[in-house]
């Protein structure tokens, strides 16, 4: 799809937001985006909760298959027009301990213009081939051997739980295979097993996104965090 398909294609997207621990702030501002494999988010050693998901990406629950799982991705959240009212964005406060988990005064908010970001994708592809989009939420399958969507890796890498809904998930995917090392470590001296030691990460480079850009840190919103949710000041 051209670019000016993709943007009427989706115009209701006015910004994205990238939940990012500050030491990596720069990183995304001024060479691009740093994107994990599926497999780093379905460790079964990490505990469940808004970032890893033992479910990523899953094509068959028949077979138990995770295609795509060595495939990198960036993610993040994207905000409708309708969402911003008097120049505030209201999130659900999961989205904080979800990506900050007890560090949230380390953690700050990039607030990317989406229509910006699209035109950079369009200016800077990737070697590889890739997609972007919103996730797809979907309900667990109840019986066995319920496929879903589809087999082709730019559709079944953009499924998450429906319980993960209130992140509104945006996703930039490379279809690129990464590695995956390991080492031989012994299990109650009587045998070996491959134990995964690292998930290789893939660069992509996206220059100044910090001229789109603009950053908050959660100091900012302390004031306007109560039970449920917390509110963006984007005029600030």
């Amino acid at each position: 799809m051209n670019k000016e398909d993709y943007i009427q294609n989706e115009n209701k997207i006015k910004y994205l937001i990238k939940f990012v621990h500050r030491e990596h702030v720069d990183y995304l501002l001024h060479k691009g985006l740093f994107m994990n494999q599926v497999n780093y988010y379905v460790n079964p050693r990490k505990k469940e909760d808004g970032q890893y998901d033992c479910w990523e990406s899953l094509s068959s629950s028949e077979l138990k298959l995770y295609k795509n799982r060595n495939r990198p991705i960036w993610c993040c959240t994207a905000i409708l027009i309708d969402e911003v009212k008097g120049g505030v964005i209201k999130l659900d406060k999961r989205l904080l301990s979800d990506f900050f988990k007890d560090k949230i005064e380390d953690g700050r908010l990039v607030l990317i213009d989406f229509k910006s970001f699209i035109d950079k994708i369009y200016l800077y592809p990737d070697e590889y081939t890739m997609n972007f989009g919103r996730v797809n939420y979907y309900m667990h399958p109840k019986q066995i051997g319920e496929r879903f969507f589809s087999d082709d890796w730019s559709d079944s890498i953009f499924l998450k739980l429906s319980k993960y809904s209130y992140q509104k998930e945006f996703r930039v995917a490379i279809n690129r295979a990464c590695e995956i090392k390991t080492e031989k470590r012994k299990v109650f001296r009587f045998f070996e097993i491959d134990a995964v030691t690292s998930y290789e990460p893939y660069e992509y480079a996206l220059p100044d996104l910090q001229s789109i850009s603009k950053t908050f840190t959660t100091k900012e919103i302390y004031d306007d965090i109560d039970k449920d949710y917390f509110c963006l000041n984007i005029q600030n």
